[in-house]
């Protein structure tokens, strides 16, 4: 049984645990927890009640709750089944380590197993003695140089030069295009004009390549690049997505009312496209149903407070006030004087 024991670790599912323990006391808990950990280090737990008690005191208490989790196995000890599965799992996860760590030892090492056992047991110079023994020994090193040859020698050799940096090849620029401050777009051909004409008809190449070389003057830690063909190609992306060259200033599109019914154009500008006039017409419907929205909003509050304005009025309550108490007051006081005067 020595060699069966698992000194590594004891697996502990707490989903598992928490739902077979659902609403017990700590002491129940505590004491089942003890058993599980006792069975794991001493391979079964005694049958009579009274050695449980010496290895747990006072499990007594819940043994009525306890005693189905640890039944009698043959050979007269406790035992938690499902505990003893997951040590069967554990003894053959560590044999096929062992088994793999052997292959790793003789693929290394080779020899015979005496030999191996002494490189993994012996002492340094066992594994000097193996080691040498299916290798050629290695040369005796050369006697190491004094000090005073040492000095000797750093001071009549003249300093080396610092190793020099070796420069990166500059890359060819990509498509033929390349930029720089002193002469600007240069490698650009009428077939790159015409193409990128017909894929950004917005954008004026002219204007855009102007605005482009101001930028690049304006921020020289971006120009150093090596692909411009896609430089200028992102550049006239973003202009044509944003309306091309001549569109209208940010906040002039809301005073100017598109053309209708053809949406045509821009007074004064370059015809619209596909996409530009199906934004138009959508942002048009848009309004359109937001004013609609509104009207019947106002219509409804108009209505409600004309409601509110006929409805019936509220009865008016009239009380007496205190004036009127006082009059009675002081006409029954005029006339007990008079019949106090009158009697004899």
């Amino acid at each position: 049984m020595a060699d069966e024991r698992v000194d590594i670790f004891m697996p502990l599912y707490v989903r598992d645990y928490l739902t077979s323990t659902i609403g017990w006391t700590a002491e129940e808990r505590g004491h089942y927890t003890t058993l599980l950990f006792l069975q794991w280090d001493r391979f079964g737990l005694p049958a009579d009640l009274a050695g449980l008690e010496r290895l747990s005191p006072g499990v007594g208490n819940v043994w009525a709750l306890l005693e189905p989790k640890f039944p009698v196995d043959t050979d007269g000890q406790r035992r938690n089944r499902r505990l003893e599965e997951h040590r069967e799992k554990a003894l053959e996860l560590r044999r096929r380590r062992s088994e793999a760590a052997e292959r790793a030892n003789r693929a290394r090492w080779g020899g015979s197993e005496s030999d191996r056992k002494r490189i993994a047991n012996g002492s340094e110079s066992d594994r000097k003695r193996i080691a040498n023994g299916s290798h050629p020994p290695s040369p005796s090193p050369s006697p190491s140089p004094s000090y005073e040859e040492k000095k000797n020698t750093s001071c009549s050799s003249p300093p080396s030069d610092p190793p020099r940096r070796r420069k990166r090849s500059a890359a060819a620029p990509a498509g033929g295009i390349i930029w720089d401050p002193a002469g600007g777009w240069q490698g650009i051909t009428d077939e790159d004009r015409q193409a990128w004409r017909q894929a950004y008809p917005a954008a004026d190449l002219a204007v855009e390549l102007a605005k482009a070389q101001q930028w690049l003057l304006g921020h020289p830690a971006q120009a150093r690049r090596s692909n411009w063909r896609r430089f200028v190609a992102n550049w006239l992306t973003r202009c044509q997505d944003r309306g091309g060259t001549h569109r209208e200033p940010f906040g002039a599109t809301a005073a100017v009312r598109i053309p209708r019914p053809e949406f045509g154009g821009r007074p004064g500008g370059r015809p619209m496209t596909d996409d530009e006039v199906a934004r138009a017409r959508k942002t048009e419907a848009q309004q359109r149903r937001f004013a609609e929205e509104r009207r019947q909003a106002a219509q409804e509050r108009a209505a409600a407070g004309q409601a509110a304005a006929t409805a019936a009025p509220v009865p008016r309550v009239e009380l007496r006030g205190v004036d009127d108490d006082f009059d009675n007051e002081a006409a029954r006081m005029a006339a007990m004087e008079a019949l106090r005067k009158e009697a004899p």
